[in-house]
């Protein structure tokens, strides 16, 4: 995604007149992402949906006091692992009892961190077996099985190696065991030549 994002800070701390940027979006030059956060209408349109959901990623990272580690599809998103659903919805890890709250397109969910976070494309992001493995334990069965099967199969596109069965199996042996049963679940019946 090499698509530039305009934020208003920047033409604040610029000596600039933020209004320029409101003018700019109703002439329809301009879109708004979201608060703060703006794009070239044009180049934003061209993109396909899931590129979209990537500018969305980049401009909330970019407006938050601190850094966030993001999960599930929107981890799986920056893993370039295709998910099921066009929902703008950025989740991230919830800290300090703000789990279940969404604000302004951001939903904060409590998950147990099975490995370390890592930085993947200049994002904080789950592993990419967590990323899969909560997916299929917090997610509908319909929505969990693309991904299972994508991670199952080298990614040549991006060089990653497919991860096993049993790597995955021993992370979810740490979820609760409702969620554990959810896993499984998928997992028996993801299949990697899919």
């Amino acid at each position: 995604m090499a698509l530039a994002l305009i934020y208003t800070r920047d033409y604040d701390r610029a000596g600039l007149d933020r209004q320029l940027l409101v003018r700019e979006e109703k002439s329809g030059r301009l879109t708004r992402i979201r608060r703060g956060v703006y794009v070239p209408s044009a180049e934003y349109r061209a993109l396909p949906w899931w590129e979209q959901r990537l500018v969305h990623l980049d401009a909330v990272v970019g407006t938050r006091r601190s850094e966030q580690v993001l999960i599930q599809q929107s981890a799986a998103a920056i893993w370039g692992i295709p998910t099921i659903g066009r929902s703008f919805y950025v989740l991230v890890l919830a800290r300090n009892g703000t789990h279940g709250r969404a604000r302004a397109g951001v939903r904060h969910h409590a998950r147990v961190l099975l490995e370390p976070v890592v930085r993947h494309n200049g994002f904080m992001v789950t592993s990419r077996a967590q990323t899969a493995v909560d997916i299929a334990a917090y997610c509908r069965f319909e929505e969990a099985i693309p991904v299972m099967d994508h991670v199952l199969r080298n990614d040549r596109g991006r060089g990653l190696r497919a991860l096993e069965p049993e790597q995955l199996s021993r992370l979810a042996e740490l979820l609760p065991a409702g969620r554990r049963r959810r896993f499984e679940r998928v997992l028996s019946f993801a299949d990697p030549l899919a």
